[in-house]
């Protein structure tokens, strides 16, 4: 009875898969998914709140945590205004810059996706001083890509002498490896002057399982269920 209901669920499952590829093919379905953000209110950030933020777009979400959301406080810090996502260490006593209310988080910053992406890109703005913020890029096992040292101060178009740059990074330039996390590694200790790192139009994008491959693996999955039932029976 077991091996007749195994061939049942096998069979179906190759049908389905030959049914279903056909039909997402012609509908040329993406198999990837990008998730954006500009870093406004309206997309779950709190302005002043130093707690981690994770952002979703359907099975892919990214965390940024060490740093914070600020609106209409320092022009050059966004790409796209009001808005732009400022990591820091500089201490909420050190009063008396747009920074002021940052808590103290030590040298580095980070930016963590709860599955592999393939790409990863951002203006990024190295802020109140002149040494560069490096951001290291780690695979999913927290394997060392990449490191670039960002040091452009401006990447508000509007204001900036030259054309902002777009900070990207590839699953491509590393042999196929997803990228699991970057760490944005301030050049300096708490304190003044006040290290910086900002980042806006923030943009990642992951594989996604293809719908056939989904529904197979389900299907499959029941063969191993219903093998768990014949054995107890």
């Amino acid at each position: 009875m077991f091996f007749k209901n195994s061939l049942a669920i096998l069979v179906t499952a190759t049908a389905l898969t030959g049914i279903i590829n056909p039909i997402f093919a012609s509908r040329a379905v993406a198999s990837t998914i990008t998730l954006s953000t500009q870093f406004n209110s309206d997309e779950g950030f709190i302005t002043g709140s130093t707690d981690p933020v994770t952002i979703s777009e359907g099975i892919l979400s990214a965390t940024f945590s060490s740093g914070q959301q600020q609106e209409f406080f320092f022009p050059p810090a966004y790409n796209v205004g009001p808005a732009g996502f400022i990591f820091n260490n500089n201490p909420p006593a050190n009063t008396g810059t747009v920074f002021d209310t940052i808590a103290s988080t030590g040298d580095a910053g980070f930016i963590d996706f709860n599955i592999g992406v393939s790409e990863v890109s951002f203006f990024g703005a190295n802020l109140a001083n002149g040494l560069g913020t490096t951001v290291n890029v780690f695979s999913v096992d927290g394997e060392l890509l990449d490191s670039v040292l960002i040091s452009q101060d401006n990447i508000n178009p509007a204001l900036a002498t030259e054309d902002p740059i777009l900070t990207t990074f590839s699953s491509d330039d590393f042999g196929g490896e997803l990228i699991g996390s970057l760490e944005i590694d301030l050049p300096g200790p708490a304190g003044n002057p006040p290290y910086a790192f900002s980042i806006d139009t923030f943009s990642a994008t992951a594989p996604v399982p293809e719908p056939t491959t989904i529904i197979s693996l389900l299907l499959f999955g029941g063969v191993g269920l219903l093998s768990k039932r014949q054995k107890k029976a």
